[in-house]
């Protein structure tokens, strides 16, 4: 509605999505659309996250799902959206088609919508409540089906232990890729 197609590749934050997502044709079909688990590595300079703790079977991991051409992951600024496959400072390590999402774009709104409590910006913390975490409650409700053990298997094992760490934060202005928020689906 007005809003014209982004064409840059800054993530977008919050639950709603901007208008190059999909097209008004889609928005009322009665098909599915596959959602994507898409996990990655963390890369830094020229080694990633991933290297000797995969090995062990504890890799640190970041994940997002991506519904056709949009991938939704969380943060420290909340639930964040951004064209899929595009996962600033982080290398992809396997995409796994978890399931059919069988509705409309507004159910996937209102799902999005309800996470929002739960994943608010600020709220990130690396053991407890991480991208993995938001992406397997978010794979639950759209399809339910759990994102796969090992994605969050170094998290899961330090709060079995009973480590802890502080939430994470960062006053708006520090998120490098802080978009105004976008409200609705309809628009698509």
């Amino acid at each position: 509605s007005g809003s014209p197609p982004r064409t840059d590749t800054q993530p977008s934050v919050g639950m709603g999505v901007d208008p190059s997502w999909s097209s008004p044709a889609k928005a009322d079909r009665a098909s599915y659309v596959v959602v994507t688990l898409n996990i990655y590595d963390f890369v830094r300079g020229d080694t990633y996250s991933g290297s000797v703790l995969s090995f062990l079977g504890l890799g640190i991991h970041h994940s997002g799902l991506q519904i056709e051409e949009r991938e939704w992951t969380f943060n420290t600024s909340g639930i964040i959206s951004m064209p899929g496959l595009r996962m600033p400072g982080c290398r992809l390590n396997e995409s796994i088609a978890i399931g059919k999402f069988w509705g409309k774009r507004e159910e996937i709104e209102a799902i999005l919508a309800e996470l929002e409590t739960k994943y608010r910006p600020g709220s990130y913390n690396i053991i407890n409540q991480n991208c993995n975490h938001f992406t397997d409650d978010f794979s639950r409700r759209l399809v339910g089906v759990a994102i796969p053990s090992w994605v969050n298997r170094s998290a899961n094992l330090a709060s079995t232990l009973g480590l802890t760490t502080p939430n994470v934060s960062r006053k708006p202005q520090e998120t490098p890729t802080a978009v105004p928020r976008v409200e609705s689906l309809v628009s698509i």
